[in-house]
Parts: C-alpha cells; structure tokens; sequence
C-alpha cells in the first residue's frame, strides 16, 4: 500500500530545517539579496514560505557573487508554527523555483544548527585552456589563451596552505573580525574535455578571496609572477599587491563540512 507523507510535528513546536541546495548563477545578482535584481536567497525564501505558509528567514553558509555557481550550498531557516512534512521542502520547493535553482535535500536539524557555522568550505575553480574555447563551457569556466606554467602555480599554491592574512586577497565591501583564515587544502586537477580546475578547503573565505587568489595564481602561470612572490604578498595585506580577480562564472562552490 502506498504511503503519504509523513505528518509534521504537533502545532507550536519550534524547529530548524536545513536544505541543501544546487544553483547555476549566471541569470542571478548572487546568493543575497539586493536592491535590483534576482537574487537566490530572494527565490528560495520566497518559495520556502509558501510551503510552510509562514514567512521564512533563511541564511547560507556562504554568499556567492553574481555568476557564481554551487554543487552544493547549505542553508536553514526557523518554522514557529509549519507543520509542513520536512521532505515538502524539496518536491514542493522546486515546483515554485527556475530550473536553474534546485533544493536536493532537506532534514529537521538540531533546534541551534545555524548554517553559516560551516567548519569548513571548498571551493573550486574551472578553467579551459587553449586557443579555441569550448562555447557551451563560456559559463562555467575561465577561457585562458595561452599556456600556464603548471608546475610554477603549484608551487606558488603550497605557499598558501596553513593559517595566514589573506587580507591581500580580500575584496573591501564586507567587514570581518579578521582576516585571518586557515587554508587546510589547495590542489589543481583536471577533468573533462580537458578542463583544469582549482580547489581550495579553507575554514572561511573574504569577500573573492578565491577569484583573487586564482587570478594571482594565473600571473603565476603566465610568468608575470614567481612563486616566490606569495609570501610577500600575504605579509603586504594589500589588494593592490595580488593579482586580478578571476572572472566569476569559473568558480563553484563544491562542498560545505559542519
């Protein structure tokens, strides 16, 4: 015999629901909410209220830039008084949502789970390499002409694992205690149609610091710069020191650790 959905808690009980979402970011203004302009999170809660049919606040474990994409993005959110079955907020919450936006899971959570809390994030970064670009990658990756000098990047790469300043890759327009994070992994690899990526697995991120520390990187590999260069780069703490920022559609976010 078939089953219906499960019923949600009694009335009045308070709960914390944690979805995880993937997004393709190239029609978005980013994750946040501005001003003009389609945001994620102004879809999601939007869709995620009417589901429960109370008003939703909802927060992310990272806010990506307009253009950025996310395998996987982790937010929650507080009911009051929604009995609404936890698994209504995939298959109802996608039937109002672009198809470019999808909720792949959802689950009560511990009352306090709150997602920014991630211990830790991972990023990565896609690139094609080569004279003629591949036109159904050109929102998903960084077109470089030229050839990069692999083994100087990967060098210049190990200068950033560990616990440092990265206010020299830091874009201003969003204040922090510090600047301070810890890098616990930071790798390049290839994949598909001869793509090369970068990956980063960090404690936190600033404000493009993963845009600005490719962008370096790519100077790097196009013998602007020298491996050597990155530490004193970092003890600058200066934007103006590092290198430009990568464009956005490059760049995923790939995989968030509570």
């Amino acid at each position: 015999m078939r089953r219906g959905p499960r019923p949600g808690p009694p009335p009045g009980t308070r709960r914390t629901i944690r979805i995880d979402v993937q997004y393709e970011g190239t029609a978005y203004v980013g994750w946040q909410r501005q001003l003009k302009g389609a945001s994620i999170h102004g879809l999601l809660e939007r869709a995620l209220g009417k589901i429960a049919d109370e008003k939703v606040t909802l927060f992310s474990a990272g806010r990506t830039d307009a253009g950025v994409h996310a395998r996987q993005q982790v937010a929650s959110f507080s009911l009051r008084t929604s009995r609404t079955p936890v698994e209504a907020f995939v298959d109802g919450t996608n039937t109002l949502l672009p198809p470019d936006i999808r909720v792949y899971r959802s689950e009560e959570a511990e009352l306090l789970f709150h997602a920014p809390e991630a211990k830790e994030k991972t990023y990565r970064y896609f690139f094609q390499i080569g004279a003629e670009p591949l036109v159904f990658l050109r929102n998903y990756t960084w077109h470089v002409r030229q050839a990069l000098d692999l083994e100087a990047m990967r060098e210049a790469t190990k200068q950033l694992v560990g616990t440092h300043d990265f206010a020299a890759f830091r874009t201003r327009g969003t204040e922090t205690k510090t600047t301070e994070r810890t890098v616990r992994e930071a790798v390049w690899g290839s994949g598909p149609l001869e793509l090369l990526y970068f990956e980063i697995t960090a404690d936190g991120f600033l404000k493009q610091m993963v845009r600005n520390i490719v962008g370096t990187l790519v100077e790097v590999g196009q013998g602007k710069r020298k491996p050597s260069d990155i530490p004193d780069i970092l003890a600058s703490k200066r934007r103006e020191k590092s290198g430009v920022s990568a464009p956005a559609q490059g760049l995923f976010l790939w995989r968030v650790v509570y």
